[in-house]
C-alpha cells in the first residue's frame, strides 16, 4: 500500500470518528425523547357515539379510563353550525342561489335589495338563520375576526341573513364532468363544465360552542384547539380574535394542531405565534401527511418551529384509510391499526397520536362502537411500545441538537477521500493529479459548507452515500477477485486472513466447505463497511430539522441507482478480464466481451426488474407493498427486536455469498449477477440510516438481524449452488497432488475466465 492510500484511508477513519461523535449526540436525544400523547378528534367520535347506543359523554369518560386525557376540538364554523344545528342554519354559494330564475322571491324584498345594493356575485356565500343566538355569535365572530372581508347582514320577521363578499381564489371547485347540451334543439353535444360547490369562507373558525367545552371537561379531559387558518383571511387582528377565545373560555393548549393552510396570523407573520408559545410553553403540532413522508405543508410552520427552539412535535393523524383496516389483512381484531400507530411513534418520531375511530373494513360510514375493541387496541399499543422504553403521557420534545459546520466540512472530506482511494485504485493517476484533485475538492468542500450551511448538508450526505456505496462495491469485487486468484495463481492476499479461514496449500481448489467459511467471512466485511458508510452519510443530517422532517433527504432511488450503474461499468476491469488491474480501454472491451453471452440477457431483464421494483419500493414508494409480503412484517416484527430488511435477508445478502462462491469457481458471468444483486443489498443499508426520523439503535438491530438472516439462506444457498455446478459442469474436486499445478477434467462453459494460469 502507497503512501497516498495510507493518506486518504487515515482521513476516512478520521471521519468515521467525527460519524461517531455525531451520531452519539444523536443516541443520547433519541433516547430522552421517549413519551407519546394521544389526542382524541372530538368530531370523528361525537358521529361515532351517534352509531352507539350511549351518548358522546360516556365515551369520553371511557377514553378517561383508558389514560386519555386531550380532546382535539375544532372551532365552529359555517358548515359545522349548519351540520350540527339540526336545521336552523343554512349555508349555500350564491352560484347555487342565482341558478333558479325565481331566486328573488324566496327571500324578503327587504333582503334582495340589500342583496343587489351590495354587490354580488357567484363566488359569494349566503348564511340563513332562524335562531337568534345562533345568528348573534356568527355576527360577532365575523366583525372581530374578519375585518378585510366584506359582509352585510340582514333581520326579517323571523330569519336573519349573512352575504359574505367571496372570490375565485377561495371558492373551491368540483372536478370537471361533461354535460349534454343541444344548440336550438337541433344538434346535441357534449361540454365540459366544474361546478362551485363551496367556499373556504365557510370553514372559517369562528370560536368554540360552550356546550361541547363543556362536556369535554366534565369528563375530566382537557382542550386542544384546532384553529382552521387560510391565507388572506389570517391577520393579526384574526390571531388575537381567536386567542382571546382560548382565554375566554380558560384554554392553556399543551400543543397547537393547527387546521387549514398556515399557521395562527401569518398573513402578518410568525411574530405572534412564536411570542404566544413562548409564552405560554405551547408545543407546536407537526401534522404528518398521507404519504408518510414529511408533513402537511403551512405556511410559516417551519419557521416558527425554529425560532421556538424547535419546540415542536409530530403528529401522527389517524387517516381515513387507516380507520379502515379493522378486521382487515385476515385480522379478527384491530391489530393492523396498532401496527400503523406503533410505526408512527417508534420509527417515524410522531409523538402525538391525533386518534380517530374505527371503521368496519371496506365500508367508510360504518363505525366501530365496540368500547372494549378500543380498550384492547389502546393496550396493545402500550405493551408494543413499553418494549422499547416509551411510556404515554405528555408529548416529549427533543433537544435541538444541530451538526456542527465544521463536523459536515470533515465528514466531506472523508467522502472525498474515500472517492479519490477507489479512482487511484482504479485507474493510474499521476501523484501530481491526484494531489491536485484533493486541493480542489477541499476548496469546493469548504465553500460550499461555509457559504451555502443550508444546502451543504444535502449535497455533502448525498455524495457521500453514492461514495461509500461504490466503495463497499469495489471492496466485494476485490474480495472476490482475491479469492479466485488466491487459488488459480497462489497469491497470498492477506496471508494470515485466508490461513484462518481457509487452512491448506496455495493453489488448490476449495472445497464446498471452504467457500461457504470465506463467503461467511466476506458477507460480515462487507455490511460492516456498508453499515460505516451509513454512517458517514447519516451524520451530516442527524439533526433536530431533519428528525422533525421540516427538511428530509432527497434522491434515495437515485443514491441507489448510481452504484448499480457503478458496479456494471467497472465489473469488466475491476474483476471480469482478471482482475485487479488498472483501467485499460482494450481490456474493458475484451472483459466485456467474455462477460455477455445472449443466454445472458433474460436473465439480465429479470435482475434489472427486480432491482426496479425495489428502487420503486424505497424512500417515497410508488408501487404498493402486498398484503401477504404487510403480514410477513408484521410477524418479523413481533419476533424480534427490528425487523430486517427482506430484500437484505432473502436476496440480497445471500446473493454477495454466491457472488464468492461462482468467484471460487471462477464463473465469471454468475460472479456478475450475483454481485449486482448483492449491491442492492450495500445500497439498501446505506439507506436504512438515510430514514433519520428513525432510531439509530433501529437501523442497527434491523442490520444485524438481516446480515444473521442473510448468512443463513446464504449458506443453504451457496451449498445448493455448488452441488448443481458440480453436477452440470460434470465437474469433480481433484484429488491432492504436489505443487501448484492440478489437473482439470473438461466441463461445460457457465462463464469461467478465459485466462486462467493452471
Amino acid at each position: 500500500m502507497g503512501m497516498r492510500n495510507r493518506v486518504l484511508i487515515a482521513i476516512i477513519l478520521a471521519a468515521a470518528l467525527v460519524s461517531i461523535a455525531v451520531l452519539t449526540e444523536r443516541f443520547i436525544v433519541e433516547q430522552a425523547d421517549r413519551t407519546y400523547d394521544i389526542v382524541l378528534d372530538y368530531t370523528e367520535f361525537a358521529a361515532m357515539a351517534e352509531q352507539s347506543e350511549a351518548d358522546l359523554s360516556y365515551w369520553l369518560s371511557a377514553f378517561k379510563s383508558m389514560g386519555i386525557s386531550k380532546v382535539g376540538l375544532s372551532e365552529e364554523s359555517l358548515s359545522s353550525l349548519c351540520a350540527d344545528a339540526a336545521g336552523t342554519v343554512s349555508v349555500k354559494m350564491m352560484d347555487a342561489v342565482i341558478s333558479d330564475a325565481d331566486w328573488r322571491g324566496a327571500y324578503p324584498a327587504e333582503w334582495v335589495e340589500r342583496m343587489e345594493s351590495f354587490g354580488f356575485d357567484r363566488y359569494d356565500v349566503m348564511a340563513e338563520f332562524t335562531e337568534t343566538e345562533t345568528f348573534d355569535f356568527v355576527k360577532n365572530a365575523w366583525e372581530a375576526r374578519f375585518l378585510g372581508i366584506d359582509a352585510t347582514v340582514g333581520a326579517f320577521d323571523a330569519k336573519s341573513y349573512i352575504l359574505i363578499d367571496g372570490n375565485a381564489s377561495n371558492a373551491l371547485y368540483s372536478e370537471k364532468y361533461k354535460v349534454r347540451r343541444s344548440d336550438d334543439g337541433m344538434e346535441e353535444h357534449f361540454a365540459e363544465k366544474i361546478d362551485i360547490v363551496a367556499s373556504k369562507l365557510m370553514y372559517l373558525s369562528l370560536g368554540f360552542s360552550p356546550e361541547k367545552i363543556a362536556e369535554i371537561r366534565e369528563a375530566g379531559l382537557s382542550v386542544v384547539p384546532r384553529t382552521a387558518n387560510y391565507a388572506g383571511m389570517n391577520d393579526r387582528s384574526y390571531a388575537e380574535a381567536a386567542v382571546s377565545g382560548y382565554e375566554a373560555f380558560g384554554i392553556r393548549p399543551d400543543y397547537l394542531i393547527f387546521a387549514g393552510d398556515s399557521i395562527l396570523g401569518n398573513d402578518d407573520g410568525i411574530a405572534f405565534l412564536v411570542d404566544y408559545a413562548n409564552e405560554n410553553d405551547v408545543i407546536l403540532g407537526l401534522i404528518e401527511n398521507t404519504t408518510q413522508l414529511g408533513n402537511i405543508e403551512q405556511s410559516g410552520i417551519n419557521d416558527a418551529v425554529v425560532a421556538t427552539q424547535y419546540r415542536a412535535v409530530r403528529v401522527f393523524s389517524v387517516w381515513n384509510y387507516i380507520q379502515n383496516r379493522y378486521q382487515s389483512l385476515g385480522y379478527s381484531d384491530s391489530e393492523e391499526i396498532v401496527n400503523a400507530l406503533f410505526h408512527a411513534v417508534l420509527e417515524r418520531n410522531n409523538r402525538v397520536v391525533y386518534l380517530k375511530p374505527m371503521k368496519e373494513s371496506g365500508d367508510e360510514r360504518i363505525y366501530v362502537t365496540d368500547v372494549a375493541a378500543y380498550r384492547k387496541m389502546l393496550q396493545n399499543l402500550q405493551t408494543r411500545l413499553e418494549k422499547y422504553g416509551f411510556s404515554m403521557g405528555e408529548a416529549s420534545i427533543m433537544r435541538a441538537v444541530r451538526v456542527p459546520v465544521a463536523a459536515k466540512i470533515a465528514l466531506a472530506f472523508g467522502a472525498m477521500a474515500a472517492g479519490l482511494l477507489m479512482w487511484n485504485a482504479l485507474f493510474t493517476v499521476p501523484a501530481k493529479a491526484l494531489l491536485f484533485s484533493a486541493i480542489a475538492g477541499g476548496a469546493c468542500i469548504c465553500a460550499i459548507g461555509l457559504g451555502y450551511p443550508g444546502m451543504s448538508e444535502i449535497v455533502f450526505s448525498f455524495g457521500s452515500a453514492v461514495v461509500y456505496a461504490c466503495l463497499t462495491i469495489f471492496l466485494l469485487l476485490t474480495l472476490c477477485n482475491r479469492v479466485e486468484t488466491r487459488f488459480r495463481r497462489g497469491i497470498a492476499t492477506p496471508r494470515r486472513l485466508y490461513e484462518a479461514v481457509v487452512p491448506g496449500p496455495k493453489g488448490r481448489e476449495l472445497g464446498g466447505v471452504q467457500i461457504i467459511a470465506f463467503a461467511c467471512l466476506a458477507l460480515p466485511a462487507v455490511v460492516l463497511a456498508s453499515v460505516l458508510g451509513g454512517a458517514l452519510t447519516a451524520a451530516p443530517i442527524s439533526s433536530v430539522g431533519y428528525m422533525l422532517e421540516l427538511t428530509y433527504y432527497r434522491g434515495v432511488k437515485l443514491a441507489q441507482l448510481l452504484p448499480l450503474c457503478f458496479f456494471a461499468a467497472i465489473f469488466p476491469f475491476a474483476y471480469g478480464n482478471g482482475g485487479g488491474g488498472k483501467f485499460r480501454t482494450n481490456e474493458w472491451k475484451a472483459g466485456l466481451t467474455a462477460i455477455v453471452r445472449m443466454w445472458m440477457l433474460p436473465a439480465a431483464v429479470v435482475v434489472l426488474g427486480i432491482g426496479l421494483y425495489y428502487i420503486l419500493r424505497t424512500g417515497q414508494t410508488i408501487l404498493p407493498v402486498s398484503n401477504i409480503e404487510i403480514q410477513f412484517r408484521n410477524k418479523l416484527e413481533e419476533l424480534f427486536w427490528a425487523r430486517p430488511r427482506n430484500k437484505e435477508f432473502l436476496f440480497a445478502f445471500p446473493a454477495i455469498m454466491l457472488a464468492i462462491c461462482a468467484a471460487a469457481r471462477r464463473l465469471k458471468r454468475f460472479v456478475f449477477v450475483f454481485g449486482l444483486c448483492g449491491a442492492v443489498g450495500i445500497t439498501s443499508v446505506i439507506n436504512t440510516f438515510l430514514h433519520i426520523r428513525a432510531p439509530l439503535h433501529l437501523g442497527l438491530a434491523r442490520t444485524g438481524y438481516s446480515l444473521l438472516f442473510g448468512m443463513i439462506i446464504g449458506i443453504v444457498a451457496v451449498f445448493v449452488f455448488d452441488i448443481a455446478y458440480r453436477k452440470f459442469s460434470g465437474y469433480r474436486l481433484p484429488a491432492p497432488r504436489r505443487g501448484f499445478g492440478r489437473e482439470e477434467p473438461r466441463r461445460l462453459d457457465l462463464g469461467r475466465s478465459h485466462n486462467e494460469d493452471v
